[in-house]
């Protein structure tokens, strides 16, 4: 079993339930599946191929998860860098792990833009901001090109032709306490083995709605987020983790807006860590 499998599966099972929600974008299950698909396609068009490298340094974002699922499906792996390291840490990580393409905020950008004094920068992708190219890779697989009007991108995906359980999806840098940042590989079997025993663990069910707000680069927010994914549940996906943030987004949903159901927001209010719900199982801080 490989990571989008559950994606898929879902889409099927129950396209019209929501899958994830960050700020005012959400999508279906059905409509996620599609959004990955595209990305999928881009990766390959722009030549990702199995055993190739992917680098995303960024916020927590959706397209931290789509570029994930999207290159794990030709078999390429995903760097998820620390939005908090120094220019000559992250060129460490550009020349330990040679990403093919580095997908970036413009938050960040002069992070990277100091990096590439120590280290060259392979081909650039903007998430956002007013020089955003994101959404035209994904109709293009190409970087700076123009999507003609009414365009929509590719949605044929990849099946993972030449894939391994063994082949790498993530690849997650540690601290470095010991010396340089290590890479620590993260296979198919290894991330699809952690989702069945956490859904176990957490007692997750299509129609529940789960939270994560850690770190995507670090392993318990991209691990999280999957294992939201293999449970079918809603996840409520937070950009930066705050007290504010987390009950802005709890206010979000309308049970938590409900009168009856004060005693969920006093609970949230009191810790920002908060325990589950009926309606909202679980958290991750």
């Amino acid at each position: 079993m490989f990571p989008r499998d559950r994606l898929d599966h879902w889409a099927q099972r129950t396209p019209d339930l929501t899958a994830a929600v960050l700020g005012e974008t959400s999508y279906t299950w059905a409509q996620w599946r599609t959004r990955i698909l595209q990305p999928t396609d881009a990766l390959a068009k722009a030549g990702s191929k199995r055993g190739d490298r992917t680098l995303s340094f960024d916020l927590n974002h959706l397209a931290i998860v789509e570029l994930t699922f999207a290159a794990s499906a030709l078999g390429a792996g995903t760097v998820v860098g620390n939005f908090r390291l120094g220019p000559s840490q992250l060129a460490h990580i550009l020349e330990d792990s040679r990403p093919k393409m580095v997908f970036y905020c413009a938050e960040l950008k002069s992070v990277l833009a100091k990096a590439e004094a120590e280290t060259p920068l392979p081909r650039m992708v903007a998430i956002g901001g007013e020089h955003c190219d994101y959404e035209q890779f994904l109709a293009t697989g190409v970087v700076g090109a123009t999507v003609a009007t009414g365009s929509n991108g590719a949605t044929t995906g990849a099946d993972y032709s030449g894939v391994g359980p063994q082949d790498t999806v993530l690849l997650m840098y540690n601290s470095g306490t010991t010396g340089k940042p290590k890479g620590m590989e993260l296979t198919h079997a290894s991330v699809n083995e952690h989702s069945v025993v956490a859904k176990a663990g957490f007692g997750m069910k299509p129609g529940e709605m789960t939270m994560v707000g850690m770190p995507m680069f670090h392993v318990g927010g991209s691990y999280y987020f999957k294992v939201g994914i293999y449970a079918g549940v809603e996840i409520v996906h937070l950009r930066e983790t705050s007290a504010a943030t987390m009950i802005g987004a709890m206010l979000q949903n309308e049970d938590h807006r409900n009168p009856p159901r004060s005693e969920v927001l006093q609970s949230a209010g009191k810790a920002p860590s908060w325990g589950g719900h009926s309606d909202c199982r679980s958290v991750q801080p």
